[in-house]
C-alpha cells in the first residue's frame, strides 16, 4: 500500500514530496527555485569562462555570451547534472530517504519560470526496524576429540605408508581390493538405456575394469559411490563373480539414478593386504615429528580446529536463520535478480563437477530457479539486517584491515600484491572488500553475544 505524498516546504531553494511504494521503491518529486538555478548555472558559465579556448580571444578573456553560445550543450548538461545531484542529496539527507538506484526518471528540466523540475521514481534499502539481535539462542551438537577418533586417524596415516601384499584369501575389512563390474537398471522402463541415462559423466557407476575399493576396518563406514559395494567385496575369493543389487539414494548426486535400483556383475581381481607399520616415534618421525606423543598432539589440535570452524558456522548460520524468521520487508527486486542469477550459475556449475549434462541441467531448470530464487532472497534480505546491525554498533573498517585482507588474497593466490590491488580497483571491487569484512566483523559480534547451548548430535 503506498503512503500519502509528503511535501515538505521548509527547505531553502527547494520543494520536495516523496512517495513509498512498495518492493523498495518511491517516488519523488523536487522542484529547485529559479534563483538557486541561475546561481548555480552562473557558477558553471564562470568556470567555462576562465577556462575556455576561443580562437580569436587570450585565454581567460573570451565575452560571457560568446563562451554561453559556443559551449551551450556542455554548459546545459553540467547544470542538469549538478541539479540532479543536488535534489537526490537533499532528497536522502532531509527526507532520511536512503537511495540506491534509480529506476526511472520522468521529467529532469528547468522550466520556463526558470524553476528546475525532477520527478523520478528510485529505489531504495528496505525500511524495517531491527527486532533484539544480542542473545540469541542457538544450539551445537557436542564434538570432542577423542583418543580413538586420532587412533583411527593415524591408521589412515599407517596405511598411506604401508606397503601392500597380495594375498590369495578372502577380502576381509581394512583390505584393498581390486574389481571389475558392470550393472543393468532394475525394473527399466521399456527402452530405458542406462547408459544413455547416466551420461558420460556417470560411465563409472554402470561399468569398470580393475576398479580400486578400499574395504573398511570393522565397524567403520564404507567410502564409496556405489552403495554397499565394499559390503558385496567383503568375503569373496579372488576371481570370483557374483551379482549385488545397489539401490541409490532420493537425494544422490546424479538426479537419474535417485531412488533407482542397479543390479552388479561383480568380479573381484585381487586383494592387497596392508603390511602396517608400528605406531611408534619412528613412524612419527616420517612426518616431522620427534614422538608419536608429539603427532597425536598435532592430529588432536587439527580436528579441534575443525570442530571449531565448523561449531562457528553452525552458530553463524542458526543466528541468521533466525534474525531472517523475525524480520519481514521488501527487498530491493533488482538485487535480488542479480544473486538469483549467481546462485543458478554456481548451481549449475556445481552440477558439471558433478557429472551432470546439459540436458539434465534444462530439465532441472524450473527447480534450480526456484532454488536459487529462494536463496538469493535470503542473502539479500541477511545482507540488509547485518549492514544496519553494523551500522547501530558503530562497525567500521580501516584502510589498514583492507589492505591486509587484500595482502591475505595475493599470499593465497600466490600472486604479487600489486597486480591483485589494481584488478581489484580496476573492477570497483575494494566496495566489496570493505562490506565483507564488516560482514565478517558484525557476524563475529553476534556469535560472541550468542546463548549457546551443547547438546548430544541426536537432538541437534
Amino acid at each position: 500500500m503506498a503512503e500519502a505524498k509528503v511535501k515538505n516546504p521548509s527547505h531553502r531553494h527547494m520543494n520536495i514530496s516523496v512517495e513509498r511504494l512498495p518492493e523498495c521503491k518511491a517516488n519523488i518529486n523536487v522542484e529547485i527555485d529559479a534563483d538557486q538555478v541561475t546561481e548555480t548555472r552562473n557558477s558553471i558559465v564562470s568556470a567555462f569562462t576562465s577556462q575556455a579556448q576561443v580562437p580569436g580571444y587570450r585565454p581567460g578573456k573570451t565575452p560571457q555570451k560568446v563562451v554561453e553560445k559556443r559551449f551551450a550543450r556542455p554548459i546545459q548538461e553540467e547544470l542538469t547534472e549538478r541539479l540532479l545531484g543536488l535534489a537526490f542529496g537533499k532528497v536522502q539527507e532531509d527526507e532520511k530517504l536512503p537511495i540506491i538506484g534509480i529506476e526511472t526518471i520522468g521529467k529532469q528540466e528547468v522550466e520556463t519560470d526558470g524553476r528546475f523540475v525532477l520527478e523520478a521514481e528510485v529505489i531504495t534499502e528496505p525500511d524495517f526496524e531491527l527486532s533484539d539481535y544480542k542473545g540469541i539462542s542457538v544450539e551445537v551438537p557436542k564434538r570432542e576429540v577423542t583418543d580413538e577418533l586420532v587412533t583411527d586417524y593415524l591408521t589412515q596415516m599407517q596405511k598411506y605408508t604401508a606397503e601392500r601384499e597380495e594375498v590369495e584369501r578372502a577380502a576381509a575389512a581394512g583390505d584393498r581390493s581390486i574389481v571389475s563390474y558392470t550393472a543393468t537398471l532394475k525394473d527399466a522402463a521399456e527402452g530405458e538405456d542406462l547408459e544413455a541415462l547416466v551420461g558420460e559423466n556417470g560411465k563409472i557407476l554402470i561399468t569398470a575394469e580393475d576398479h580400486t575399493a578400499e574395504l573398511p576396518a570393522e565397524g567403520a563406514d564404507a567410502q564409496e559411490f556405489i552403495p554397499g559395494l565394499a559390503a558385496a567385496i567383503v568375503g569373496m575369493q579372488p576371481n570370483e563373480t557374483k551379482s549385488f543389487e545397489a539401490t541409490f539414494a532420493d537425494d544422490f548426486g546424479l538426479a537419474e539414478l535417485q531412488g533407482r535400483t542397479l543390479t552388479y556383475d561383480l568380479t573381484l581381481n585381487k586383494v592387497e593386504e596392508y603390511q602396517l607399520t608400528e605406531l611408534d616415534d619412528k613412524f612419527a618421525e616420517t612426518f616431522g615429528a620427534e614422538s608419536l606423543e608429539e603427532l597425536q598432539g598435532r592430529v588432536r589440535e587439527q580436528y579441534q580446529s575443525q570442530f571449531d570452524q565448523e561449531k562457528n558456522q553452525i552458530i553463524e548460520n542458526q543466528i541468521l536463520t533466525k534474525l531472517n524468521e523475525e524480520h519481514s520487508f521488501d527487498l530491493p527486486q533488482h538485487m535480488v535478480f542479480n544473486e538469483t542469477q549467481r546462485q543458478v550459475n554456481e548451481m549449475v556449475m556445481r552440477g558439471y563437477q558433478q557429472g551432470i549434462s546439459q540436458e539434465q541441467v534444462a530439465e532441472q531448470q524450473e527447480a534450480l530457479m526456484s532454488n536459487a530464487q529462494q536463496t538469493a532472497m535470503q542473502n539479500v534480505k541477511t545482507l540488509f539486517l547485518v549492514e544496519q546491525i553494523a551500522e547501530n554498533e558503530g562497525i567500521k573498517v580501516s584502510d589498514e584491515e583492507v589492505y591486509m585482507h587484500i595482502q591475505m588474497m595475493a599470499q593465497q593466490e600466490q600472486r604479487p600484491l600489486k597486480k591483485v590491488m589494481k584488478e581489484l580497483q580496476q573492477k570497483n571491487a575494494i566496495g566489496q572488500i570493505k562490506q565483507q569484512i564488516v560482514f565478517g566483523k558484525t557476524v563475529e559480534l553476534l556469535r560472541s553475544e550468542a546463548q549457546i547451548t551443547e547438546v548430544e548430535a541426536e537432538e541437534a
